[in-house]
């Protein structure tokens, strides 16, 4: 096990008066200015792309509401108070009063000084209030606590949609329980797996750690098993050489399996046609299904009772395999903007009766890097676990723990105490987990 990092900020405080960035920067964020004076728009525009921000500009108050109508909106408003059409303040207002899904932050620019002033700007929505003339410390300063609001407010907006989702399959998987009662986790000896952990230590490459690992026989018997205990009955695979060509999948559930140890990152999807999503539901949950989001998280249920199956077998073989995430389902249209990845997804694809179901399996290497702690990222693995640096045997995160912006500020917290130790050993995340859990 690994200790946290030493403190990273020693010289904050010095390089904070020169105008470095450090430990306390502010990301790059879109960020809207709007003010009717044109060289205060050049002052500030110059400001903030030297802080490497993406920045629009609005020369009137209309202006920079219908640029807040635009998808994505910029994370935070810098408006002047008095502006042709509608002023900082009713901007303002009309923010509050909208719609929008994540409202930006503002802050409102004047020459106002008087306390009633801020007061009345404040209250018509504003998140915060700078008076003219401003020093570019104190804007830079403002832009840290808006920050900061943000990534409390997104961590915590993430966390109610996780509740809400966590609560509807909760109550789906309780059905699905009541109905019936899946099968034991005996399960045969996973194929080919004996020599597993030499071949890992020795200087065998990737592929001969896949072919080891996850031949596609086994992964076909596993998949096979997984359908089983869902109540699929019936259900056989079919050669993807001389199978018939599968429906267009619409629904699509994901879900990552990391072997650490042997260094190898699977993503893991399930694909079904809407036909054969509601054939699925109906044969684990015993009722029609009575909305599409329903349906899409049944789907995300069966995978996940399916990779415990299969975690399952792995461990009787002390075979370590980490599911760090919930399966996630979305609509398979959301999948066509992503980049086409380098590794071609091994297909398997499973027939019943009544219905087709394909499985894919995105295999690449799964690679430790060491990072400082102010260089972590939500969505990094660990690959080690993290030790307290003041109780001896105590871990603070274990292995296979995939990092948050709440466990990252806890470490930065520890390593700005002083706390010493190496870089922390972590995975980078796999271009469809950043999707289904970044978007």
């Amino acid at each position: 096990m690994i200790q946290i990092p030493e403190r990273l900020c020693d010289s904050a405080a010095r390089k904070r008066d020169e105008g470095i960035v450090t430990c306390g920067m502010v990301r790059p964020m879109k960020i809207l200015i709007a003010d009717d004076d044109v060289v205060l728009r050049k002052v500030l525009h110059s400001l903030l792309l030297k802080s490497k921000h993406e920045v629009m500009l609005a020369e009137n108050g209309d202006a920079a509401w219908e640029l807040l109508q635009n998808s994505p909106a910029p994370r935070v408003v810098i408006l002047d108070w008095m502006m042709p059409g509608l002023s900082g303040p009713e901007v303002c207002d009309k923010l509050r009063k909208s719609n929008l899904k994540s409202r930006p932050y503002v802050i409102l620019l004047s020459a106002r000084r008087e306390k009633e002033d801020i007061v009345s700007g404040l209250e018509a929505g504003a998140d915060d209030y700078l008076t003219k003339p401003f020093h570019p410390a104190e804007l830079q300063a403002r832009l840290r606590v808006a920050e900061r609001i943000l990534n409390y407010e997104r961590d915590l907006q993430q966390q109610i949609s996780d509740m809400e989702l966590l609560l509807r399959r909760h109550n789906l998987l309780g059905e699905i329980f009541g109905k019936r009662r899946l099968g034991g986790n005996a399960s045969p000896q996973v194929a080919a797996s004996a020599s597993l952990s030499a071949a890992a230590d020795s200087a065998t490459s990737f592929n001969h750690r896949v072919a080891i690992l996850l031949p596609a026989s086994e992964v076909s018997r596993l998949l096979l098993k997984g359908l089983t205990a869902l109540g699929v009955e019936g259900a056989s695979p079919l050669d993807m050489a001389t199978a018939p060509k599968a429906p267009r999948p619409t629904l699509t559930a994901w879900s990552p399996l990391v072997f650490i140890n042997d260094g190898i990152w699977v993503d893991l999807k399930i694909e079904v046609d809407r036909a054969a999503s509601r054939v699925l539901f109906q044969s684990m949950v015993k009722r029609a299904p009575v909305s599409d989001d329903e349906v899409l998280d049944m789907l995300a249920e069966a995978l996940n009772l399916m990779q415990n199956t299969i975690r399952g077998e792995f461990e009787n073989q002390e075979i370590e395999v980490f599911t760090p995430l919930l399966p996630r389902a979305v609509r398979t249209e959301a999948l066509d903007n992503l980049p086409a990845s380098t590794r071609v997804p091994v297909p398997h694809l499973f027939a019943t009766a009544d219905m087709l179901i394909q499985f894919s399996l995105q295999i690449q290497p799964a690679v430790a890097v060491q990072k400082e702690v102010g260089n972590l990222n939500a969505l990094d693995m660990l690959a080690e676990s993290i030790s307290s640096p003041y109780i001896a045997g105590v871990v603070l995160l274990n292995k296979g723990v995939m990092l948050n912006l709440r466990y990252i500020h806890k470490l930065t917290e520890l390593a700005q105490q002083g706390s010493k130790g190496p870089p922390v050993s972590v995975l980078e995340p796999s271009r469809l987990t950043r999707f289904f859990c970044a978007g």
